[in-house]
């Protein structure tokens, strides 16, 4: 009896270890198929850094087209060539639109009315150093997986799944881009100056009423 006991012991603690095995195993497999994602890149709708693109031309949802222009490293418009942009809110749209990654693509994606492509909502392009261009239309967002749908290069056949953030950079006017630190100087001088002469005449004021105290 002892030893059916013993053996059954056995058995149990051999069963034990072979599930820990797979266990340690499959936890293995997985942390190597993780490592393996994080270090594959992920590719991006625009192929350029910010700092290769010469040219961003975008028309935003409500019809309003702006052009940014890079000229001997600084940001002009075109499209409204008296407005002073601010350069690092320019800088930042560049790092967006070259930033967006692709989260999957549609082959042979069909009717482009269910992507809202057919007549897209918004249109982006973007031209490097060399003059190469890179035209996105922008359709609709997918309301599970957020993200927004965009064709390439004028190819309709496939349909690319990007992140909404995209969106969210092209809907500011030129409003959002314009440098306003210069009326932001203007009026803190402004505001030192009103005080040094308040100052300076309550100043005056006090010591005319001392003076004729005194007398």
């Amino acid at each position: 009896m002892n030893g059916k006991k013993k053996m059954k012991r056995l058995a149990i603690a051999a069963a034990v270890v072979v599930l820990l095995t797979c266990a340690l195993l499959i936890v293995r497999k997985k942390s190597a198929e993780y490592e393996e994602a994080q270090t594959v890149q992920k590719e991006m709708i625009i192929d350029l850094t910010a700092d290769q693109i010469k040219s961003i031309r975008y028309t935003t949802e409500l019809g309003e087209t702006l052009e940014f222009v890079k000229v001997e490293g600084q940001w002009t418009s075109t499209t409204n060539p008296d407005v002073k942009l601010d350069q690092t809110k320019v800088g930042t749209l560049a790092s967006s639109v070259t930033g967006c990654g692709i989260a999957h693509t549609i082959e042979n994606a069909g009717a482009l009315e269910q992507y809202g492509l057919a007549e897209p909502l918004m249109t982006l392009s973007v031209t490097d150093m060399d003059g190469n261009e890179t035209a996105l239309d922008i359709g609709i967002t997918n309301e599970q997986t957020l993200d927004v749908y965009c064709l390439r290069g004028g190819d309709q056949s496939t349909v690319y799944a990007v992140s909404t953030g995209l969106t969210v950079d092209l809907a500011w006017t030129i409003e959002d881009y314009i440098d306003d630190s210069e009326d932001g100087t203007d009026s803190a001088v402004s505001g030192a100056e009103e005080i040094a002469v308040s100052g300076a005449e309550e100043i005056a004021v006090s010591g005319a009423e001392e003076t004729a105290a005194g007398n």
